[in-house]
């Protein structure tokens, strides 16, 4: 039944094209058929690559680079912090008198 006052849009249909193309992954597929070596055979199911430790090695990988960029980072924040002190350490001694002046005086 179809009423007058409503309108029911019909199904939209879009025809996708990808705007990239990758002449060198292209050569690379038809060589590959060529040769006979299927993408699908070559993929290994995640099952194997956690039994052949593919997977925990990429994990140690960059579990030793997180820990790399975090000993850098502590070693600039501590220098950081001593390049501060020392300034503060310099600009209070050179402010001495007038600090001591201001809060010690009668």
């Amino acid at each position: 039944m179809k009423f007058l006052l409503f309108r029911v849009p019909k199904h939209r249909v879009f025809e996708y094209r990808p705007l990239y193309y990758d002449p060198v992954k292209e050569r690379l597929a038809e060589r590959r058929k060529e040769l006979g070596l299927d993408g699908e055979a070559d993929k290994k199911p995640v099952g194997s690559l956690i039994r052949s430790g593919a997977i925990r090695s990429r994990h140690d990988q960059y579990a030793e680079q997180r820990r790399s960029e975090q000993k850098k980072s502590q070693i600039r924040v501590a220098i950081l912090v001593a390049v501060l002190g020392l300034a503060a350490y310099l600009a209070m001694r050179g402010f001495s008198g007038e600090i001591y002046e201001l809060f010690f005086r009668n």
